[in-house]
């Protein structure tokens, strides 16, 4: 099914083969990217892909790992989020290689090392069981440390550090792949996805074995991993409370060897975006009431006037628009339908603000109008969560607001 045939109500996930991946081959940011893996990069070694929410990382990545594919790369592709329930995130993620470097890749259990028991384990209980009875939990150094020492006698007795065994066999095991996949032509590339949006200990868990652990002397591997990194370094800061200032981006640098930060969503892209996705909701309707280069120019002013430049922010706002349009606003007038949108346009920047007009609302007589809602929250000094009003516009005058909020009661109000 190509593009123009998708219906427009579809999961925007470009794990479920969303477009916009298809569209990114050929671009300057994907090309430099890979030519930078391809002929830059020395293995082992991190990168991490800089973003905020919905600012493109997944897809980037897809697009990337379809590409290195093309070019005959092992690929392995890891999101921590879905094993957030499983005692050790690690476990997960050994247990995914393993089973794919033995059914893809032919790799051997001599080659697998340590790690060869997890083929005939659990997901969850992965590698805690390999080759040492349960004794070896990956969910922190110490752990390995102190258990591979006393369980693995005959390997442990030859190292004076016992993690060597573990850094050991994953360079083994990735040499392997790279062997048997393209004669040693490619290392293995690991993509980690929405590391940021794990709980905090389950996104350190992983961050650390990669630092400990993976990315050892000989290790045939880059990893790729999509991750805010404000959140990232507030996980950091959490863990090590009451370290000094700068402690925690000098532990993200530690463990990511470069940070290449995805470009803003420009203008004229934003605008390109926004008309594509309205044509595709209202194919062969008629356009909401105020006509749709009004709309198209709300959306685009309203998310500059927010500070929202993702595009999943897009297209959130032109559905939740339209879904507002077919089931609240079928008989709105043209200032109900501006109201709705600065409302769909403030909850994709500040959802936990509009709830709380939401509810504040509710006490109001249906007659009231939006006008002197807000100005009863002005004379009033209002909690320091509703200041950000004063940001956006909304409790001052705004020649493109003024009227509508003057037209439009609570009453009208009520889907939020």
């Amino acid at each position: 099914m190509t593009a123009s045939e998708l219906l427009p109500f579809r999961a925007l996930d470009p794990l479920l083969g969303e477009p916009h991946v298809a569209s990114l081959k050929g671009s300057h940011f994907l090309t430099e990217l890979e030519t930078l893996i391809h002929t830059k990069i020395q293995p082992p070694f991190c990168l991490s892909l800089n973003g905020t929410w919905g600012s493109g990382k997944t897809s980037l990545m897809k697009a990337l790992e379809i590409s290195l594919e093309e070019k005959n790369y092992p690929t392995l592709w890891f999101n921590p989020w879905e094993y957030e329930r499983a005692d050790d995130v690690v476990q997960c993620f050994l247990a995914n290689l393993c089973r794919r470097a033995k059914n893809k890749w032919k790799v051997t259990a001599e080659k697998l090392g340590i790690f060869s028991l997890a083929l005939f384990t659990s997901t969850v209980d992965a590698v805690a069981q390999v080759a040492t009875n349960k004794a070896v939990s990956f969910k922190n150094v110490k752990d390995i440390s102190d258990t591979v020492k006393n369980s693995l006698d005959e390997r442990g007795a030859r190292y004076d550090d016992p993690i060597k065994i573990v850094r050991e066999d994953f360079a083994t095991l990735t040499d392997a792949i790279s062997q048997n996949h393209c004669s040693g032509a490619h290392p293995l590339v690991v993509f980690l996805d929405d590391l940021d949006r794990c709980l905090p200990d389950k996104a350190l868990e992983m961050l650390e074995a990669l630092k400990n652990l993976f990315v050892s002397e000989k290790a045939r591997v880059i990893f790729i991993a999509g991750i805010d990194t404000d959140v990232a370094k507030r996980f950091i800061q959490k863990r090590y409370d009451g370290m000094e200032s700068g402690y925690a981006a000098n532990y993200f640098r530690k463990i990511f060897h470069a940070t290449l930060n995805l470009p803003i969503l420009g203008a004229e892209a934003q605008e390109k975006l926004i008309t594509d996705r309205f044509d595709q909701l209202w194919k062969d309707e008629k356009p909401p009431l105020p006509g749709r280069n009004e709309v198209i120019k709300h959306i685009q002013t309203g998310m500059e006037r927010y500070h929202v430049r993702s595009i999943r922010h897009c297209h959130n706002v032109l559905q939740n628009y339209y879904l507002w349009c077919k089931f609240h606003g079928t008989d709105a007038d043209e200032s109900e339908h501006m109201v709705a949108l600065e409302f769909i346009l403030l909850r994709e920047k500040e959802p936990d603000l509009v709830q709380r007009l939401s509810n504040l609302m509710r006490a109001l007589a249906p007659a009231t109008t939006l006008l002197s809602f807000l100005e009863g929250l002005g004379k009033k000094d209002p909690k320091p969560e509703l200041k950000p009003l004063n940001e956006y516009g909304w409790m001052k005058y705004d020649p493109d607001l003024d009227s509508a909020k003057q037209a439009v009661t609570i009453d009208a109000l009520r889907w939020l």
